[in-house]
């Protein structure tokens, strides 16, 4: 019988059929016996009766009769059939070549799929620019949880200062495989083979306005294995976006699609603003994290990478979306509501609960005591709980090196308000500041600095981090 279809015989050789017998022609027609017959060695129509309504077993495979009708040209679309009802089939091309979005999505959503974000950089300061003329780069990432295709996202800009650099990037090739680990695991910025190619010979807007997309790379992504993301481009004398994220760098803007890149380096910021859009089971969960340069992985090994809520995702398998500024502060990020910095997800399944963890600066930087904290808090909570989750849980702020400074007293308070008021109805905060404290109160442990006088956290103080937060981040 076809399989699929209880009753529905398919042609075989040498087979006997009876009259008035269905069965699948091998060209996928449903036919009728006109008598009962032995099939020949070879298929032969002698004998058989197209069905009256000239249908394709795929067609009724898939729960819809489809009349073998060419859709033209129309709104779009290309290559699709018509039911019989004159209701375009989910089975078309674009007039671009690919399949549309919508039909996408419809039969994602059948098959218990949906789209997520995983940013690979994060924004810096404006001060943080790329000047090179030819670049080749590669950044490492690894999957909390497994995927079924993905595709890339460019574009030059600071999500920080919501600023485009003019200039169009002209890119020899995007490609995208494992990452060699070599023999005692460690990222060795080469692909261990030769990589995949996901586009070749594309150019960024001259304006920075818009993101360049990749095509869908229908690829299955493995969760907690490690892959390389590999460009070149080239660009005129011009300010690019540096963005946040350890990767592999150097001038040779041909090396993308090459094993090793001879002579790369790593670095820790990277051009253009880039994330993966994401192909996974609906049971997938999402944490957004609102944080500054410590939830980054600042001084890192690998930024981004190592970052507190990379690991912390890659431990427990959720997807984490990194609302993550390298300086920001709580009245930064509520200045501009409507930016890109909130709207860049905006098409993405929503995160299923938000992690709070900046102040820092407000108190270090820009000296806000507790009073402007409380009202910067307040300002932010609806703007980011609306792009994000109202499931929010916090973070204590983490101390400096200076126990006696004005702004050490205020870091106290603010964490106090934090741990036993639990503003914006949280579900609980985690003693982040706590863990990473030496003994004398105020004061880093150097044990996970990343260096002499450096607040930033090197990679086994965002490990201590990702476990401190240590309940399941759901209500």
């Amino acid at each position: 019988m076809a399989e699929g279809i209880p009753g529905l015989l398919r042609w075989a050789p040498s087979t006997s059929f009876k009259a008035g017998e269905k069965l699948a022609a091998p060209n996928g027609d449903i036919v009728t016996a006109n008598i009962d017959f032995t099939t020949g060695a070879t298929y032969s129509a002698t004998n058989l009766t197209p069905s009256s309504q000239d249908t394709r077993l795929g067609g009724v495979e898939g729960g819809l009769a489809q009349t073998r009708k060419q859709v033209p040209d129309i709104n779009g679309v290309a290559g699709g059939f018509l039911d019989p009802t004159g209701r375009l089939s989910e089975l078309v091309i674009g007039t671009d070549g690919r399949v549309p979005d919508w039909a996408l999505a419809a039969w994602n959503k059948r098959l218990g799929v949906k789209s997520a974000a995983f940013p690979l950089t994060g924004a810096d300061s404006s001060t943080s620019l790329d000047t090179r003329t030819a670049v080749g780069a590669r950044i490492p990432f690894k999957l909390p949880a497994d995927a079924i295709a993905f595709r890339v996202h460019i574009h030059n800009n600071n999500n920080r200062y919501v600023f485009n650099y003019a200039g169009a990037l002209s890119f020899d090739g995007l490609a995208f495989g494992p990452h060699d680990m070599g023999t005692t695991g460690t990222h060795t910025g080469k692909f261990l083979g030769t990589p995949t190619t996901i586009a070749t010979g594309f150019t960024t807007s001259a304006t920075g306005a818009t993101e360049w997309v990749s095509p869908w790379v229908e690829a299955d992504l493995a969760a907690n294995k490690d892959y390389l993301l590999s460009y070149g481009y080239t660009c005129a004398a011009q300010n690019n976006a540096s963005t946040v994220a350890g990767s592999w760098q150097s001038t040779n803007n041909t090396s993308w699609n090459a094993v090793e890149d001879v002579g790369a380096v790593l670095a820790s910021h990277t051009p253009c603003d880039i994330w993966l859009e994401l192909k996974v089971a609906d049971s997938v969960r999402s944490v957004a994290f609102l944080t500054d340069s410590l939830g980054l992985g600042v001084s890192t090994r690998l930024p981004v990478y190592d970052s507190f809520p990379m690991q912390h995702a890659r431990a427990n398998g959720y997807l984490p979306l990194m609302y993550s500024h390298s300086g920001s502060t709580m009245d930064g990020w509520a200045a501009a509501p409507t930016s890109l910095r909130f709207t860049k997800w905006a098409a993405m399944a929503k995160p299923d609960a938000l992690v709070w963890s900046l102040a820092r600066n407000d108190i270090f930087a820009s000296g806000a005591d507790l009073a402007t904290l409380r009202s910067r808090f307040a300002a932010l909570y609806p703007i980011i709980t609306g792009v994000t989750s109202t499931n929010v849980y916090l973070t204590t702020v983490l101390p400096s090196f200076d126990a006696a400074a004005p702004a050490e007293a205020v870091r106290q308070a603010w964490n106090n308000v934090l741990l036993d008021e639990l503003p914006g109805n949280a579900v609980t905060a985690f003693d982040l500041g706590k863990a990473v404290e030496s003994s004398t109160v105020g004061v880093l442990d150097s044990r996970y600095s990343a260096g002499p006088g450096n607040i930033h956290l090197n990679r086994q103080g965002d490990a201590l981090c990702a476990r401190t937060i240590n309940q399941p981040l759901h209500r």
